[in-house]
Parts: C-alpha cells; sequence; structure tokens
C-alpha cells in the first residue's frame, strides 16, 4: 500500500487528541501543587504543637521552681513533653524563670520551639518568688 505524497507532514501537523494531553499536564500539575501545599499544611500543623508543648513543659518545669509540684524542674519539663510525643532538647533555669527547647519525635520533619515561663517582673515577690499560679509565658516559634 503506498501513501500519498505529504502524508506523514498530515499526521505530524495534526493536532487532534492534543487537548487529552494538555489536561492531563494541568491535572498532574494540579496534583503536585495539591501534595505541596498538604507538605506545607502538615508542617504548620506540627509547629504549633511543638510550640504548646514547650510551653506546657516550660509551665512544669515552673510549677516545680515555684513549689506547687514536687521534684527536678527539667525532669518534670521532659516528662510532660514526652507525654505529647515531644523531647525536651534544652532546660535553662535561670532564678524563677525556665527556658524550655522541645522539638517533635518520629520521622516527621524537624521541628523545635522554645518556651519561657516564670513570674512577670512585676508580679515577683521577695527574693524572685511569685505568687502562687501566676507566670507569664513567652513562645518562640524557631522552626528548624
Amino acid at each position: 500500500m503506498t501513501r500519498p505524497r505529504g502524508t506523514r507532514l498530515r499526521v505530524l501537523l495534526d493536532d487532534t487528541g492534543g487537548a487529552g494531553v494538555v489536561g492531563v499536564a494541568l491535572l498532574t500539575a494540579a496534583a503536585l501543587l495539591s501534595v505541596a501545599l498538604l507538605a506545607a499544611a502538615g508542617l504548620l500543623v506540627e509547629r504549633q504543637r511543638t510550640a504548646g508543648a514547650a510551653d506546657a513543659a516550660a509551665l512544669a518545669a515552673a510549677d516545680v521552681l515555684a513549689g506547687l509540684e514536687v521534684g527536678d524542674p527539667c525532669g518534670r519539663a521532659g516528662a510532660v513533653a514526652a507525654a505529647t510525643g515531644h523531647r525536651v532538647v534544652a532546660c535553662a533555669l535561670d532564678g524563677p524563670v525556665t527556658t524550655v527547647t522541645a522539638s517533635a519525635v518520629g520521622s516527621g520533619p524537624l521541628v523545635s520551639a522554645t518556651a519561657s515561663a516564670g513570674p512577670e517582673a512585676d508580679e515577683a515577690g521577695p527574693g524572685g518568688a511569685s505568687a502562687a499560679g501566676v507566670y507569664g509565658v513567652h513562645v518562640d516559634h524557631a522552626g528548624r
């Protein structure tokens, strides 16, 4: 069977099915964008969870320093962080103020947050002791 002259060129210039290729490309791009957005949203959620864990751990350590709980302040912070699926990376005591850095445990992204808890400067009594249960909390969202 012989083809008429120019048939091969006509087949190359034919755009039949081009819309399907463009449609598949657009769907692929939309799927990739959705995956990227979901990953970013998961990272933001983990960042907030880690900040909450650091905050709770710092408050627990400050409770021990204020005499409301018994034990080691940093040990108590570690126990509270572990209960939320986090670990204490650093724990610093500066008078009645505790500063705790917590990070997420697991295979997810490395996220850490630092929180400080202790009496407000104007709330401190003699020797820096605070009124029971009066704490100022500062959370530094240092995502890494």
